[in-house]
This record gives structure tokens, C-alpha cells and sequence, in this order.
């Protein structure tokens, strides 16, 4: 077996294990949070966190796997001039989302809205300068350092989110447990991956990683854009309360997708490696989405038989329609589970514009 492939799969059961932690306390903090502050609130955050994520995915330009699928090591001076590009765009981005919220205000915007939104874009830069140290990590195949940060992620969200939501905090419960889990990722990813930011600005490196971020960001960005959806369509007319249920819904099918992600993230990783060799491309290809379908699909499917009594008994009576929404978002990830390997070997292979297409039309 070569080494490749034993990193790989070492990498993939530690992803796994991860993952399978994740869903556990995700799980188990989602049903909390909701439960304790209803659906209207839990609206408002999840609302205002869609319009955040999209804008950090803006200003991060595809930096982690700008530095992931290069074939050669970065150098050490490379992660800081990508560090410092970023902490420029954050800090553009959180200017922008700010003066976006005045200019809302002044549109008739409540505070109940916009004050949530305020406080999480504040955390843009935290959100996104945690790049370099997880491309570091995941280059050197450290799952296993990936997995403490990011496990420690979910428990920070909760466990700051729990006890608030239980203290009648509202949704200022998850937003102060967004801004732990980010604070904690930024610090964690650091600290694991042995990287300490430093200052150091490149104009050329500047330009390289501007003119990748140009070729790469309108794919996630227009991957994200579909969460703006809820917010801006269904927001206006249906009201919070369901914001609140179409985002639950999304969380849940994000978080029983978890084979999906996790093989996604491996296989960028792995397939970057062998991207010059077609036939080793295409076998690891098949191997992954074979392994995404049948990790992704059975497991919605369970879910979707046994929503009708899990969902009220769980989460409330006042969440039960959701359950009349889950089929549809659970059909659309298993459809995603068969091309998502298809989209891995298009990013390794630079194929951005052709991503930015499928992205349009799925948007």
C-alpha cells in the first residue's frame, strides 16, 4: 500500500470518529438551543449567521486550499503573507457588513434584527484568519489534531449557547456560542498546528493569492448564497418563526451528512497529491463517491421514516413543521453526495469556472 493511500485512509477513519463525535454534540446542542429559545429567535440568528458566513467566504479568497493544493510545501513565509492578506480583507468585510447594517437601519430594519447581526460580523476576522494553521494541518495529514480543534469547536458553541439559552438569554444565546466556537478554532488551530502569525506583507503574494481568491470565490460564494435564501425570501414573507424552522432543517441535514464532508475534505487533500496522474485521479475519484452515496443516503433515509415523532418529541411541538420540510432538503444532499466527489477533483484540478457555472444553476 503506498504511503498516500495508508495516509489517506489512517486520515479518513480519524475523520470519521470526528465527525461521528461532531453529529453527537451537534446534535444534542442543536435540539437544546431550540428548544429553550423557539423558533423566532433561533430565526434571527440563523438568519443574521447566513449573511456572515457569506461574507467571511468572501474575504478568506480560498485560502486554505489555495496553500492545500499546492504540490510542494508552502514555506513558512508563505502562511504568514497569506495571514496577512487576510487580515486585511476581514477587516474590509466587517467595515462593509456594518455600514450595510446602518443603511438597513435607516431602511426600516429593526434592532431585534440587526443588533445579533452586528455582534457576529465582528467576528469575521476570527472566522477567517484560522486558515493558514488548518491548511498546515491538513497538508501534514494531522486529523487527529484537526479533530481536537474542531470537536473542541462544537463544545465551545454549546457550551457557551446551552447554559445562556438556559438563562433566557434568547438569541443572544448562539450568537456568544458563535463567537466561542470561533475563538476557540483561531486559537486552537494555531496552537495544534504549531504556526504563530506573523505580520509579513507581499505585494506579489498579495496579487497571486487576490487573483486565486477572483478565480475561486464566486464558487462558495455562490454555494453560500443559497443560505441567503432563507433569510431574504423566505424572512420577508413567512416571518422569523420560519426562518427558524427552514434553518433547523438545513442544520440537521448538514449535521447527518457528516460522511459527506468529512470524505469531501479528504479527498482534496489526498487527490491534490496525485492530480499530474489521471488514472490514480479517476480511481480515487470513484472510491469517493462511492463511499459518499452509501455513507450519506441511508442514514437521511432513516431520518426521514421516523421525523414525524422524532422531531415534536425532541425539539417541541412548536417545531413540528419542519418535519414536512425535511424531505426535500434531505433529497437534495443525497444528490449532492453523488457529484460532491466530482467537485473535489474540479477544484484540485483549478476547473473554477466551470464550478461557477454548476453553482449558478443550482442557485
Amino acid at each position: 500500500m503506498s504511503t498516500l493511500r495508508r495516509l489517506a485512509l489512517r486520515g479518513g477513519a480519524v475523520l470519521s470518529v470526528r465527525e461521528a463525535a461532531g453529529v453527537v454534540i451537534r446534535l444534542a446542542g442543536v435540539l437544546l438551543v431550540t428548544r429553550l429559545i423557539g423558533p423566532a429567535d433561533f430565526g434571527i440568528y440563523a438568519g443574521a449567521a447566513a449573511v456572515v458566513t457569506v461574507l467571511a467566504v468572501a474575504a478568506q479568497l480560498g485560502a486554505e486550499l489555495y496553500l492545500i493544493r499546492r504540490e510542494a510545501e508552502p514555506s513558512p513565509a508563505t502562511y504568514d503573507e497569506v495571514f496577512s492578506v487576510l487580515a486585511v480583507t476581514t477587516v474590509v468585510a466587517t467595515a462593509l457588513a456594518l455600514a450595510g447594517s446602518l443603511v438597513a437601519g435607516a431602511l426600516g430594519v429593526g434592532s431585534r434584527y440587526l443588533d445579533p447581526f452586528r455582534v457576529l460580523a465582528l467576528t469575521i476576522p476570527v472566522n477567517v484568519l484560522w486558515a493558514p494553521a488548518q491548511a498546515k494541518l491538513e497538508r501534514a495529514f494531522r486529523y487527529g489534531r484537526m479533530a481536537v480543534v474542531e470537536v473542541g469547536g462544537d463544545l465551545a458553541l454549546y457550551g457557551v449557547a446551552v447554559p445562556l439559552a438556559a438563562a433566557g438569554a434568547g438569541v443572544w444565546a448562539p450568537v456568544a456560542g458563535y463567537a466561542a466556537w470561533q475563538t476557540w478554532l483561531l486559537a486552537a488551530g494555531c496552537a495544534l498546528a504549531g504556526y504563530r502569525p506573523r505580520w509579513r506583507w507581499s505585494a506579489p503574494q498579495a496579487r497571486e493569492l487576490l487573483r486565486y481568491g477572483l478565480e475561486y470565490a464566486p464558487v462558495p460564494l455562490l454555494t453560500r448564497a443559497e443560505l441567503l435564501v432563507n433569510p431574504l425570501v423566505v424572512g420577508p414573507v413567512l416571518g422569523a418563526a420560519s426562518v427558524g424552522y427552514v434553518a433547523l432543517v438545513i442544520r440537521l441535514v448538514e449535521t447527518l451528512s457528516f460522511v459527506m464532508r468529512a470524505t469531501w475534505r479528504l479527498s482534496v487533500v489526498a487527490l491534490a497529491r496525485v492530480q499530474s496522474d489521471r488514472r490514480r485521479l479517476a480511481r480515487g475519484l470513484e472510491e469517493s463517491m462511492a463511499v459518499q452515496v452509501l455513507g450519506v443516503a441511508p442514514v437521511l433515509a432513516a431520518f426521514a421514516i421516523l421525523a414525524p415523532w422524532l422531531v415534536p418529541l425532541l425539539f417541541g411541538d412548536a417545531w413540528s413543521p419542519a418535519v414536512d420540510l425535511y424531505p426535500y432538503v434531505a433529497a437534495g444532499a443525497v444528490l449532492l453526495a453523488v457529484v460532491n466527489a466530482h467537485y473535489a477533483v474540479l477544484y484540485v484540478l483549478g476547473r473554477q469556472v466551470l464550478l461557477a457555472r454548476i453553482s449558478l444553476v443550482r442557485l
